[in-house]
Protein backbone atom coordinates (compact mmCIF):
# COMPACT_ATOMS: atom_id res chain seq x y z
CA UNK A 1 0.00 0.00 0.00
CA UNK A 2 1.30 3.60 -0.99
CA UNK A 3 0.04 6.30 1.06
CA UNK A 4 0.70 10.49 -0.42
CA UNK A 5 -0.26 13.81 1.66
CA UNK A 6 -2.42 16.37 -1.13
CA UNK A 7 -2.32 19.70 -0.31
CA UNK A 8 -2.51 23.00 -1.92
CA UNK A 9 -4.01 26.35 -1.47
CA UNK A 10 -7.63 27.45 -0.70
CA UNK A 11 -9.54 26.66 -3.66
CA UNK A 12 -7.03 25.24 -5.63
CA UNK A 13 -9.57 22.21 -5.89
CA UNK A 14 -8.21 20.02 -4.12
CA UNK A 15 -11.50 17.84 -2.66
CA UNK A 16 -12.99 18.03 -6.43
CA UNK A 17 -10.21 16.22 -7.88
CA UNK A 18 -10.17 13.94 -5.54
CA UNK A 19 -13.80 13.45 -5.72
CA UNK A 20 -13.89 12.91 -9.18
CA UNK A 21 -10.79 10.44 -9.03
CA UNK A 22 -12.57 7.79 -6.47
CA UNK A 23 -11.95 3.84 -7.09
CA UNK A 24 -11.65 0.93 -4.90
CA UNK A 25 -7.92 1.23 -5.10
CA UNK A 26 -7.70 4.69 -3.21
CA UNK A 27 -9.11 5.37 0.35
CA UNK A 28 -9.23 9.31 0.88
CA UNK A 29 -8.57 10.44 4.51
CA UNK A 30 -9.64 14.35 4.80
CA UNK A 31 -7.55 16.24 7.47
CA UNK A 32 -11.14 18.89 7.60
CA UNK A 33 -13.29 15.28 8.35
CA UNK A 34 -11.25 14.38 11.53
CA UNK A 35 -10.98 17.66 12.68
CA UNK A 36 -14.46 17.81 12.99
CA UNK A 37 -14.66 14.97 14.57
CA UNK A 38 -11.83 15.79 17.09
CA UNK A 39 -13.62 18.77 17.78
CA UNK A 40 -17.19 17.04 18.12
CA UNK A 41 -16.33 14.44 20.16
CA UNK A 42 -13.76 16.54 22.45
CA UNK A 43 -15.94 19.28 24.99
CA UNK A 44 -12.47 20.15 26.16
CA UNK A 45 -11.07 20.67 22.85
CA UNK A 46 -14.08 22.51 21.78
CA UNK A 47 -13.68 25.18 24.68
CA UNK A 48 -9.83 25.15 24.78
CA UNK A 49 -10.81 26.83 20.61
CA UNK A 50 -13.14 28.90 22.33
CA UNK A 51 -10.22 30.23 24.67
CA UNK A 52 -7.62 30.60 22.08
CA UNK A 53 -9.75 32.41 19.37
CA UNK A 54 -11.60 34.40 22.39
CA UNK A 55 -14.54 34.95 20.48
CA UNK A 56 -18.45 33.35 22.10
CA UNK A 57 -19.39 33.22 18.12
CA UNK A 58 -17.44 30.55 17.31
CA UNK A 59 -19.06 28.21 19.14
CA UNK A 60 -22.90 27.76 18.86
CA UNK A 61 -24.83 25.05 20.71
CA UNK A 62 -21.63 23.39 21.75
CA UNK A 63 -20.90 23.12 17.99
CA UNK A 64 -18.17 25.25 15.81
CA UNK A 65 -19.13 27.86 13.86
CA UNK A 66 -17.07 27.36 10.70
CA UNK A 67 -17.13 30.08 9.20
CA UNK A 68 -16.58 32.62 12.25
CA UNK A 69 -13.48 30.19 12.59
CA UNK A 70 -12.02 30.51 9.32
CA UNK A 71 -12.48 34.24 9.15
CA UNK A 72 -10.44 34.47 13.02
CA UNK A 73 -8.03 32.71 12.26
CA UNK A 74 -7.07 33.88 8.60
CA UNK A 75 -6.93 37.38 9.83
CA UNK A 76 -5.16 36.43 13.15
CA UNK A 77 -1.83 34.70 12.81
CA UNK A 78 -1.42 34.00 16.90
CA UNK A 79 -4.80 32.20 16.62
CA UNK A 80 -3.97 30.46 13.51
CA UNK A 81 -0.62 29.28 15.00
CA UNK A 82 -2.17 28.04 18.57
CA UNK A 83 -4.79 26.02 17.27
CA UNK A 84 -2.64 24.43 14.81
CA UNK A 85 -0.49 23.48 17.98
CA UNK A 86 -3.71 22.36 19.59
CA UNK A 87 -5.39 20.20 16.54
CA UNK A 88 -2.90 18.77 14.83
CA UNK A 89 -0.44 16.08 16.86
CA UNK A 90 -3.99 14.74 17.59
CA UNK A 91 -5.01 15.19 14.10
CA UNK A 92 -2.24 13.07 13.08
CA UNK A 93 -2.19 10.77 15.71
CA UNK A 94 -6.34 9.92 14.06
CA UNK A 95 -4.49 9.88 10.63
CA UNK A 96 -2.04 6.85 11.60
CA UNK A 97 -4.63 5.12 13.45
CA UNK A 98 -6.81 5.30 10.12
CA UNK A 99 -3.93 3.87 8.06
CA UNK A 100 -3.36 1.66 9.87
CA UNK A 101 -7.21 0.49 9.79
CA UNK A 102 -6.93 0.19 5.88
CA UNK A 103 -4.15 -1.30 5.72
CA UNK A 104 -3.52 -4.01 2.82
CA UNK A 105 -7.34 -2.78 2.00
CA UNK A 106 -6.49 -0.29 -0.89
CA UNK A 107 -3.86 0.18 -2.84
CA UNK A 108 -3.16 3.53 -2.38
CA UNK A 109 -4.28 6.36 0.89
CA UNK A 110 -4.09 9.75 0.25
CA UNK A 111 -4.01 11.82 3.11
CA UNK A 112 -5.63 15.76 2.15
CA UNK A 113 -4.76 18.52 4.17
CA UNK A 114 -4.29 21.78 3.68
CA UNK A 115 -1.17 22.66 5.63
CA UNK A 116 1.33 20.06 5.45
CA UNK A 117 4.48 22.35 5.16
CA UNK A 118 3.36 24.50 7.59
CA UNK A 119 3.41 22.24 10.06
CA UNK A 120 6.58 20.44 9.17
CA UNK A 121 5.26 17.29 7.94
CA UNK A 122 7.30 17.35 5.07
CA UNK A 123 10.53 16.59 7.12
CA UNK A 124 8.82 13.11 7.86
CA UNK A 125 6.93 12.01 4.75
CA UNK A 126 7.77 11.55 1.19
CA UNK A 127 5.10 11.29 -1.71
CA UNK A 128 3.56 14.95 -0.65
CA UNK A 129 1.71 16.27 -3.93
CA UNK A 130 0.82 19.74 -4.22
CA UNK A 131 -2.37 21.21 -6.26
CA UNK A 132 -1.68 24.40 -7.69
CA UNK A 133 -3.81 26.41 -9.98
CA UNK A 134 -4.02 30.17 -11.70
CA UNK A 135 -4.42 32.29 -9.05
CA UNK A 136 -7.02 34.45 -11.26
CA UNK A 137 -8.51 31.27 -11.52
CA UNK A 138 -8.24 30.42 -7.58
CA UNK A 139 -9.60 34.49 -6.88
CA UNK A 140 -12.77 33.41 -9.11
CA UNK A 141 -13.57 30.21 -7.40
CA UNK A 142 -13.07 31.86 -3.56
CA UNK A 143 -15.59 34.65 -4.80
CA UNK A 144 -18.44 31.98 -6.27
CA UNK A 145 -17.92 29.45 -4.05
CA UNK A 146 -17.79 31.18 -0.63
CA UNK A 147 -19.37 34.41 -1.58
CA UNK A 148 -16.69 36.80 -0.56
CA UNK A 149 -15.27 40.07 -1.86
CA UNK A 150 -12.47 39.80 -4.34
CA UNK A 151 -10.43 41.72 -1.71
CA UNK A 152 -11.35 39.50 0.63
CA UNK A 153 -10.81 36.66 -1.09
CA UNK A 154 -7.01 38.03 -2.22
CA UNK A 155 -6.19 38.20 1.92
CA UNK A 156 -7.38 35.13 2.31
CA UNK A 157 -5.37 33.66 -0.93
CA UNK A 158 -2.14 35.89 0.37
CA UNK A 159 -2.28 35.29 3.94
CA UNK A 160 -1.12 31.30 3.22
CA UNK A 161 2.05 30.15 2.53
CA UNK A 162 3.15 31.34 -1.10
CA UNK A 163 2.92 28.24 -3.74
CA UNK A 164 7.08 28.98 -4.76
CA UNK A 165 7.89 28.17 -1.27
CA UNK A 166 5.67 24.96 -1.25
CA UNK A 167 7.18 23.98 -4.34
CA UNK A 168 10.53 23.29 -2.62
CA UNK A 169 9.40 21.25 0.26
CA UNK A 170 7.40 18.68 -2.08
CA UNK A 171 8.07 15.45 -4.03
CA UNK A 172 5.27 16.23 -6.93
CA UNK A 173 2.90 18.97 -8.58
CA UNK A 174 0.01 19.12 -10.17
CA UNK A 175 -1.35 22.01 -12.19
CA UNK A 176 -5.30 22.07 -11.53
CA UNK A 177 -5.31 25.44 -13.85
CA UNK A 178 -6.94 23.17 -16.97
CA UNK A 179 -10.07 20.77 -17.11
CA UNK A 180 -10.05 17.96 -14.85
CA UNK A 181 -9.61 15.63 -17.51
CA UNK A 182 -5.76 16.80 -17.63
CA UNK A 183 -6.03 16.81 -13.69
CA UNK A 184 -7.00 13.55 -13.23
CA UNK A 185 -3.72 12.43 -15.95
CA UNK A 186 -1.47 14.24 -13.66
CA UNK A 187 -2.62 12.24 -10.60
CA UNK A 188 -2.61 9.21 -12.49
CA UNK A 189 1.11 9.69 -13.65
CA UNK A 190 2.30 10.05 -10.02
CA UNK A 191 0.56 7.18 -9.08
CA UNK A 192 2.10 4.80 -11.88
CA UNK A 193 5.09 6.42 -11.06
CA UNK A 194 5.20 6.10 -8.00
CA UNK A 195 3.92 2.00 -8.52
CA UNK A 196 7.52 1.11 -9.24
CA UNK A 197 9.93 3.19 -6.68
Amino acid sequence: MKYFYFTGGICTGKSFILSNSLNKNINIIKADILTSYIIKKSFILLKLVQNYIMNKCIIINNTINKRQLSNNIFINKYHRINLEKILHPIIQHLFLYNINYVENKYKYVIYEAPIIIEIQLHNKHNNIILLTCNKYIQLNRLVYRKNYSKRKSRFYINSQLKTAKKNIYTHYIINNSFSTNITQKQLLNIFNLIQYI
